[in-house]
């Protein structure tokens, strides 16, 4: 594969409608059948770079004349003048991206031992697999994984050894301007290839020098480079009509071995772009009806003085404002009030909101009156919310499933105990957060023990202020309860280590 064809991705695309659609009908009897044609459905391509704009309010469509232009007015004198017509941008795009990551990433990835027949060798080792999950920071990966994949699209996790052969994870975004370049096995879909292509810059990191591409295979990385230039302009400019007509490209140094037994890239992409992409028109419409209803307050906000009559004398303060009118006896002296909008702007901004908000499934915090919510009331409030973060965990499962398979790989040869990690039949699954009261799930927690339905182990689990090894220090407190009443026993009766204070403490 050649570089070109490494650097090619399939591109994020919004549908667009098809004015023929509708003229290309073809009649058919019950039991013919027609050619089979690949779908030719209307697309508009967009770019990552879009997506970024759309995020950050400084970069929303508003901002450019071109979609709401400024107005050329004229003033008393027949001079012409540029109006510069009011610009309003909201974060509404970062809103539904921190929404949507509170109920997808707010609770830590649950694991569980697939092995039936687990015994206590292996909690140990699940137990130091969870120890090692939060010291290598891999909660932060996921997040920043599922923050690049909202916004961007895509996202990549990679693990690597350093030159301390310790195992680390890295995620690669576009929102670190990188370009993620995956290709996939045509028979089995699964990642055979992953790229890298990014900018390297000069010391000050104003001038790109290099385009670099990184290339994951299953058993190694190659980096490619491509010299663009320095700060010169000319130089910029030669370099650029060189690019145009030839592609050079060099291999920097000798391809590394990354260690791993696999291609050690774990991807997650999204076909329909950000997060918000369903409702981005709904933005921008928003946007243009507050940037008008800002001009015409702007506007409205100075009334008309209507005037009649003859000889009229207005007399003004030191600040222009008028403060007596002086004439004859039929002089009229009026403000002329404007039309009311205001009813219709609140009427397509209330609609504009409310089709924003459920199209990207984001529930706004409920005004609570007083006293705690049960959490049925609470699951109903947030229903929307957690049904796409359901949704989307079923989406992510493969991408955690690859990522848990970097981890006990990489922890494994690291400690050199990868028989340990490798024996460890291990699941990671996504519980989506929900607000919730904490002391009606403790109260529930204690009843389900209590009756006998729930076992201590599982109560340690489910506890939503456990820790890791809640059962293992449950159990240190036990036995450290039993020694203090054996040693109390033991000064009272008198009794020798050796007889009935042992058994007592190893049972």
């Amino acid at each position: 594969m050649n570089i070109n064809q490494i650097k090619t991705k399939k591109p994020f695309r919004r549908i667009a409608p098809d004015l023929l659609a509708g003229f290309s009908i073809i009649a058919i009897n019950t039991g013919e059948s027609v050619v089979a044609q690949t779908p030719r459905e209307t697309y508009s391509i967009v770019s990552q770079s879009e997506f970024l704009r759309e995020y950050y309010p400084s970069g929303h469509k508003i901002h450019d004349p071109s979609y709401y232009a400024d107005r050329i007015k004229t003033d008393d004198k027949g001079n012409k003048y540029m109006h510069f017509v009011e610009r309003v941008a909201f974060d509404m795009q970062q809103v539904i991206t921190t929404k949507q990551l509170t109920h997808l990433c707010g609770n830590p990835i649950e694991f569980t031992n697939s092995d039936t027949k687990k015994g206590t060798s292996q909690q140990s080792i699940l137990n130091d697999f969870k120890q090692l999950w939060i010291k290598k920071n891999m909660e932060i990966a996921w997040y920043e994984a599922a923050k690049s994949e909202k916004i961007t699209g895509d996202a990549a996790l990679v693990g690597y050894f350093d030159e301390n052969k310790e195992f680390g994870c890295r995620v690669f975004s576009y929102l670190n301007e990188e370009v993620l370049l995956p290709h996939y096995d045509s028979v089995t879909g699964k990642l055979s290839m992953f790229g890298r292509l990014y900018k390297r810059y000069d010391v000050d990191g104003e001038s790109v020098m290099d385009e670099v591409l990184e290339v994951w295979t299953k058993t190694d990385v190659t980096t490619y480079v491509k010299s663009i230039g320095g700060s010169s302009s000319m130089r910029r400019i030669s370099n650029n009509i060189r690019r145009f007509f030839t592609d050079e490209w060099s291999i920097e140094g000798e391809p590394r071995l990354h260690g791993f037994p696999f291609l050690p890239v774990a991807y997650k992409r999204n076909e329909q772009g950000a997060c918000w992409s369903p409702v981005q028109s709904c933005i921008d419409q928003y946007e243009k009806a507050v940037s008008q209803l800002c001009e015409n307050n702007k506007i409205s906000a100075f009334r008309i003085l209507y005037l009649q009559g003859d000889d009229i004398d207005i007399q003004y303060d030191s600040t222009g404002t008028p403060t007596a009118i002086v004439g004859e006896k039929e002089t009229d002296a009026k403000y002329l009030e404007r039309a009311d909008v205001s009813t219709a702007f609140e009427t397509q901004l209330k609609i504009l909101t409310q089709n924003i908000f459920q199209g990207t499934f984001t529930v706004l915090p409920p005004e609570v009156k007083g006293g705690d919510l049960a959490g049925v009331t609470i699951k109903l409030l947030y229903s929307p919310a957690i049904e796409k973060a359901i949704t989307e965990a079923k989406e992510w499962d493969g991408f955690i499933d690859q990522t848990v398979k970097i981890f006990k790989t990489g922890c494994g040869i690291e400690s050199k105990k990868s028989f340990n990690f490798e024996s460890l039949d291990v699941k990671g699954e996504i519980k989506p957060y929900v607000h919730q009261n904490d002391m009606e799930i403790i109260n529930n927690i204690n009843s389900s023990v209590l009756a006998g339905s729930l076992s201590y182990e599982t109560a340690g689990e489910i506890h939503p202020y456990r820790a890791i090894n809640e059962v293992d220090r449950i159990q240190k407190e036990a036995r450290e309860k039993v020694a203090a009443q054996v040693q109390e026993y033991d000064n009272e009766s008198g009794m020798n280590d050796n007889n009935m204070a042992k058994q007592l403490i190893e049972n």
